[in-house]
């Protein structure tokens, strides 16, 4: 059965008004572990909830629309779980099927690891660990030596130094922390590369190419933030009330603006959708194939961007707000729509 975002989260993010609130906080992050919603597809044999890639992506999109950072923090701690291919069943096991588990970490490959006997060590720096606040490991992403090889590995959280350098405007409660490492021992069975698949290779969600599976995730966050601001503005629309012909054309052109806005987030749904379900069943695809599928992406994040900019234009001078829940979902939606893969297509 699929968890019910709403009824889960349905003491959260308001005030003691009932107003929108943006916080996010350690009961939050309880239910989350509870509910194991960061193990939205894994299957029960890694005490997961065996949910399908196109659940997990409604989920994701559900928690994005009650929340930004709640839905980041889901798809993020979801996306991590893609790993559990790239290592023997037996690491994968002792390293996914914890309760509590939860992975943050970095793909860009920042320094240099020494090669020694039975693994290697890593000293270095990483931005952007999302969840880096309550994860228990964190992947880091290194050369091998000298050499042009990358590989990643995997470190319990005890070994990590976070720096709180998340200062942002938007998504301010994913903690996307930057994380140290010294001279940090990683064993060779902790050591991966995302290419290389080695269990689990029944299970579909693995076929998923990885830069997609993430794109789609991503996008499924833009998804539901944008959702959220037609559906703020909707309200708007009902509860408003026309005191001269001014205000009338205000609301009138919010309302177009809402209606395009709505059949945007509707066709860029159905094609990634259809996308998604195409490469589970048909998942080699060559290079020119993977740029295309990129390239829809990175166009429809595009669009939700430049809607978004129309949507909180017509909100006029109240949108400035800090807390205006428009002008919070709308800087959630920048910072997303930010990240290099909504952006750039890799090779």
């Amino acid at each position: 059965m699929i968890p019910s975002i709403k009824d889960i989260f349905k003491n959260s993010f308001k005030n003691s008004n009932g107003e929108y609130s943006n916080k996010l906080t350690q009961k939050e992050i309880d239910l989350l572990f509870e509910h194991k919603l960061f193990k939205c597809f894994l299957s029960e044999k890694v005490n997961g909830l065996g949910l399908t890639i196109p659940q997990t992506l409604s989920i994701i999109e559900e928690a994005s629309c009650l929340n930004g950072s709640l839905g980041w923090l889901i798809q993020i701690g979801n996306g991590g779980n893609y790993f559990l291919t790239n290592f023997e069943e037996k690491t994968g096991l002792d390293l996914f099927s914890k309760k509590n588990v939860v992975i943050a970490g970095s793909g860009t490959a920042t320094c240099n690891a020494t090669l020694v006997d039975g693994g290697v060590i890593v000293s270095g720096k990483w931005k952007f660990c999302s969840g880096s606040e309550y994860a228990t490991l964190f992947t880091v992403t290194f050369k091998i030596g000298d050499s042009e090889v990358i590989k990643s590995g995997i470190v319990p959280r005890e070994k990590v130094k976070i720096i709180e350098d998340w200062k942002t405007i938007g998504m301010k409660n994913t903690s996307t922390n930057s994380i140290e490492l010294e001279n940090v021992f990683i064993p060779n069975e902790h050591i991966f590369s995302v290419s290389e698949k080695k269990s689990f290779l029944d299970e579909p969600v693995f076929n998923l190419p990885f830069i997609i599976y993430a794109q789609a995730f991503f996008i499924s966050v833009a998804f539901g933030i944008f959702k959220r601001l037609i559906d703020e503005t909707e309200k708007i629309i009902k509860d408003s009330h026309v005191f001269n012909n001014r205000q009338s054309d205000r609301l009138l052109k919010m309302g177009e603006i809402n209606s395009k806005g709505f059949k945007l987030l509707e066709n860029g749904k159905k094609e990634v959708s259809e996308l998604i379900n195409m490469l589970i069943e048909q998942p080699i695809i060559n290079s020119n194939t993977s740029k295309q599928i990129q390239e829809k992406f990175i166009f429809h994040a595009n669009n939700l961007r430049t809607h978004a900019l129309e949507i909180y234009v017509i909100h006029g001078i109240d949108a400035v707000y800090t807390e205006n829940v428009i002008n919070l979902f709308f800087n959630d939606l920048l910072v997303v729509t930010q990240h290099k893969l909504m952006n750039e297509v890799v090779e």
